[in-house]
């Protein structure tokens, strides 16, 4: 392109590589193949995805504090394992081993109030399941029965696969954050 090019009228002055003059204590414009710094690396706060990494809380003992011994690792796979017979292990392990260690501590609350939101999601679940039994009782002269049955046991199957995980992951020492969960007790 050339500078007298009629298909490409210039209408302010000619460009100047050096750039402007800067007013005094104002912008400068960068000079000629000038590049900007990339930004730092910023990693996600472990535990922003479903199931796995540390807490978000950075107050959490995941964050602070010793690493687990094997004792802390052992007792708080064990939490998450005795979910699977219901609400009364977490409650005995965080009774009996939080005030001892912090470790157990969360992993015990972590548990405990995940059996306790699938207290609250059960009930839920099962009225859904009562209504849908009834209406497809009705279409189907009965045989909906049979599936709305088989729709009340989701909860369980939910339960024992996040409180497996929970157990196989606290062994490996880490932190499991359970979904589905409101978290009313702090650890």
């Amino acid at each position: 392109m050339a500078d007298n090019d009629p298909d490409f009228p210039v209408t302010g002055p000619p460009w100047n590589p050096q750039g402007p003059a800067a007013p005094p204590g104002g912008y400068q414009v960068p000079p000629p193949g000038y590049r900007m710094a990339p930004p730092p690396f910023q990693r996600d706060a472990p535990g922003t995805g479903y199931g796995h990494g540390g807490p978000a809380d950075p107050s959490d003992p995941a964050y602070s504090g010793p690493r687990p011994n094997r004792q802390e690792i052992a007792d708080s796979s064990l939490t998450h394992f005795l979910g699977l017979l219901g609400i009364l292990g977490p409650i005995l392990m965080y009774a009996l081993k939080g005030p001892t260690s912090r470790w157990v501590k969360a992993n015990a609350s972590e548990s405990l109030n995940f059996h306790i939101s699938m207290i609250f999601w059960s009930l839920g679940w099962v009225m859904v399941s009562f209504v849908a039994a009834c209406g497809l009782g009705l279409i189907t002269h009965g045989a909906g029965f049979f599936l709305a049955f088989a729709l009340m046991f989701v909860p369980v199957i939910v339960s024992v696969t996040f409180s497996v995980l929970g157990g196989i992951t606290a062994n490996k020492g880490e932190f499991y954050r359970y979904p589905l969960t409101i978290r009313m007790i702090k650890g």
